[in-house]
């Protein structure tokens, strides 16, 4: 049995507060697991500290041609996008009662395949208000579609989720999505220096000197420690954590290279992995290996290549229980499990995100 596999079923753990709670059932034949650590004991963090001036993607980019090339269609630059007047999304939105001076009013969207929502610029600086409707992408049920390795897409129907009247919301960006969906935010007045996410966001505050020494830059091939490339990537994808301090569902002045853990609140126990979708399993299952148990663990580069927008890595790599949260054990990794499949995407499974 893998080293991953015995950490599922043997060990069950609970972060609260920043602690952790150890439940051990091995069988007489297995080894006992080693001591858990606990997720917030190494490192700093920047709750309560003024943001460090950091360099601008602009500036980044002028330098990193390669990735300044296909960043303008990177997932990342696009979790807020320039709202075009063709998209679904708007189109609908002009089509509805009531809907197309909301539609004149938006200048972005949020989301895609699942949720978009409507943006506008709010009056205070830094700050986006979000319309009360949204839109929904559906698509027809095709169990076999990734089974089948299709690679066509499915002709998607999209419909309004509408509120009578539209109205414009001055909070709800700030207080859900902006932590994951901009740059640079402040816990307490909401306020971020850049839509989207800029290369702060994963890179952190990059010497000027890396230029002579890449070790300098965090997340460089020379600098890619797992638990610390787990927090850079949980501070937005362990959706259903919170900040103890600022009572968030985004961390507080979180810099890369911080220890996410010491002020981000995570429930890693096996009872509630198991009741998350599976994408939301494999990221916390993936998490909790690097924070908990084995910080030199598999990282999340391992898999997924982020500026080339890839994860065919993740097919050379040995199976393990990280794999069955998506894959049905036994399969060649093409069978998916059912609640994979795109006919249950738009199940609402985060009550902070809508989907």
């Amino acid at each position: 049995m893998s080293r991953a596999a015995r950490f599922v079923t043997a060990v069950s753990l609970l972060m609260v507060g920043g602690s952790v709670a150890r439940v051990v059932s091995t069988p007489a034949d297995e080894p006992v697991q080693p001591h858990r650590v606990d997720p917030a004991a190494w490192g700093g963090d920047h709750v309560g500290k003024p943001r460090p001036s950091y360099i601008t993607g602009d500036e980044c980019l002028f330098c990193h041609r390669n990735i300044g090339a296909t960043w303008s269609k990177n997932g990342h630059h696009l979790t807020i996008r320039p709202a075009h007047r063709d998209e679904p999304a708007v189109a609908a939105l002009r089509r509805h009662a009531g809907g197309n001076d909301a539609a004149a009013e938006t200048r972005y969207l949020l989301g895609s395949r699942r949720i978009t929502r409507y943006l506008r610029r709010s009056k205070e600086y830094g700050k986006l208000e979000m319309l009360s409707t949204s839109f929904a992408y559906r698509s027809p049920r095709h169990a076999n579609h990734r089974a089948a390795g299709k690679s066509e897409s499915l002709a998607r129907v999209g419909e309004l989720n509408h509120r009578k009247p539209h109205v414009w919301d001055k909070t709800t960006f700030g207080d859900r999505c902006a932590g994951c969906h901009a740059t640079a935010v402040d816990a307490q007045t909401r306020a971020f220096s850049a839509l989207s996410l800029d290369c702060f966001t994963c890179h952190g505050d990059v010497p000027l000197a890396h230029t002579e020494d890449t070790r300098l830059a965090l997340l460089s091939s020379k600098s890619m420690e797992p638990r610390t490339m787990a927090s850079v990537c949980g501070q937005c994808h362990l959706r259903g954590g919170k900040s103890k301090s600022s009572g968030l569902p985004y961390p507080q002045t979180f810099v890369p290279g911080d220890n996410l853990f010491r002020d981000f609140q995570v429930d890693f126990s096996d009872a509630a992995i198991q009741a998350l979708p599976p994408i939301d399993q494999h990221i916390y299952l993936s998490a909790r290996e690097c924070a908990v148990s084995d910080p030199s663990a598999m990282s999340c580069s391992a898999c997924h290549d982020v500026h080339g927008q890839s994860t065919g890595k993740h097919r050379r790599l040995e199976h393990n229980a990280i794999c069955s949260s998506c894959h049905d054990p036994g399969t060649d990794g093409t069978g998916l499990r059912e609640a994979m499949l795109p006919s249950n995407r738009l199940r609402t499974h985060s009550r902070v995100c809508d989907y």
